[in-house]
């Protein structure tokens, strides 16, 4: 178990809120849906008021943990913020990374946290635990609980190791010493391994595989110096065809796996005239350098981008690929 410095603060200004605001980012993955929801079980257990807002849909395979159905699926800009008196950022890089408008209008006066594992994060909260070296934010609540004396019910236990193991692909990557420690214990206390691992893997809606079929036979192989890539990319009509954003979800991870290239990106037009990215590293590439070049973040092993353009779809990504291939 990790030891934060600033566990102590991060508890002292739960201690004295009572009204309490969480965010999902946008696109939310297995990290910010099951952090947020184990924050959510512990902060209800110390007697506050927690609240959770999603801009997206979180994913439907995730329903098997407990609050999900109590999710606010509404963008963070329609919150009242005045009921709040404390606003918690987890595994969102940035704080526009919650919403899909320009800005959140949060009040100077409230306090806010930030909890988060992606080096891109520069800080943006009153109090800020920014720890790179975790495989997720779900194993940095972990230590936090660790250290607060909190007990981890099973309830618990299986939000933060679902989340742990969507962001390690099952300590495929991304994993350490407190990585496998984290996993062990919440095992222990009481995280259902088998169930865990079906939901993640084993439910996956057949338009979304057709979808992520077609991202892999549009993959093309490029050079970006020294270093080799697959990229695919899919407009809005395209994924309106296929089934719409919500199945528009993954293929980079597939493109990882292929032999002789070093990263794998997809760039999707979620909405019409906004292009977003995701990138995932096969070798010691740094692909968060990359997003970030793009506007974007994330950490060595998986970033993603987010860009607004007018004019043709197929330009935008020729530039951007361009962009990459010269970096």
């Amino acid at each position: 178990m990790k030891i934060y410095k600033e566990a102590q603060a991060i508890l002292d200004k739960i201690n004295v809120a009572k009204n309490i605001l969480l965010f999902l980012h946008v696109n939310p993955d297995g990290d910010s849906i099951g952090s947020n929801l184990a924050l959510a079980r512990v902060l209800e257990g110390m007697g506050k008021n927690a609240a959770i807002y999603s801009a997206d849909e979180p994913q439907e395979n995730l329903d098997f943990l407990p609050g999900l159905e109590k999710v606010i699926r509404e963008d963070p800009n329609k919150a009242d913020f005045e009921k709040y008196d404390l606003l918690i950022f987890l595994d969102s890089a940035e704080g526009l990374r919650v919403t899909r408008h320009d800005h959140l209008p949060v009040p100077e006066k409230l306090p806010t946290i930030v909890i988060d594992h992606h080096s891109t994060n520069e800080g943006y909260g009153q109090v800020n635990l920014i720890d790179s070296t975790a495989s997720s934010t779900s194993e940095i609540l972990y230590s936090l609980f660790e250290s607060w004396k909190t007990k981890i019910d099973p309830g618990t236990a299986n939000c933060l190791l679902a989340a742990i193991f969507s962001d390690t692909g099952t300590l495929r990557w991304a994993t350490n010493e407190n990585t496998l420690e984290a996993a062990s214990q919440l095992i222990k206390n009481g995280a259902n391994l088998e169930k865990i691992n079906f939901n993640l893997y084993s439910r996956t809606p057949l338009n979304m595989v057709k979808y992520q079929a077609e991202v892999v036979r549009r993959m093309k192989k490029e050079a970006a110096g020294k270093k080799k890539f697959l990229w695919a990319a899919t407009s809005f009509e395209d994924i309106e065809k296929l089934g719409g954003t919500k199945i528009a979800v993954g293929g980079s991870d597939i493109g990882k796996t292929v032999e002789g290239v070093d990263f794998a990106l997809v760039i999707r037009e979620e909405e019409k005239g906004v292009i977003t990215g995701s990138l995932r590293a096969r070798t010691n590439v740094d692909v968060s350098k990359i997003a970030s070049s793009l506007g974007g973040g994330g950490h060595k092993a998986a970033a993603g981008f987010s860009i607004k353009f007018e004019g043709s779809f197929n330009d935008k990504v020729g530039e951007i690929i361009e962009k990459i291939k010269s970096s």
